[in-house]
């Protein structure tokens, strides 16, 4: 790649988090991570990033209440994409967090490394 994308993974569940950010440093992208929400938030005010992976689920501060923030603060990346990770399939968290400003979800369980970078690939192109 010539410009290396820099993308920020949002997980706390440490096998999944180091997986994911395997995968993407191997694909050639710059991978920041966080292991909760709080961590997350000061990341995204610190830096700037191409793709936010964001799980939902986390101690801390979850998901959703990043995305609440984010949109309440108008910190909100401008027209950075925010993919939401999670394992939660038809639930309201992900209608909520959409309206919120994530441009898409992923599914931890059903994803496969050459899928996760086709994922991040469509996302950032």
């Amino acid at each position: 790649m010539e410009n290396k994308k820099i993308l920020l993974l949002v997980e706390d569940e440490k096998e999944i988090r180091e997986v994911y950010q395997s995968t993407l440093l191997d694909a050639g992208y710059v991978v920041v991570c966080a292991t909760n929400g709080k961590d997350a938030l000061q990341k995204i005010e610190a830096g700037r990033y191409d793709l936010i992976l964001l799980d939902i689920m986390m101690p801390e501060m979850d998901g959703h209440e990043v995305m609440t923030t984010l949109s309440k603060d108008h910190k909100m990346p401008n027209k950075t994409p925010i993919v939401l990770l999670t394992n939660l399939v038809n639930d309201n968290t992900i209608k909520d967090m959409m309206r919120l400003g994530a441009s898409s979800y992923i599914v931890k369980v059903d994803i496969t490394p050459d899928q996760l970078i086709e994922k991040v690939k469509n996302c950032i192109a």
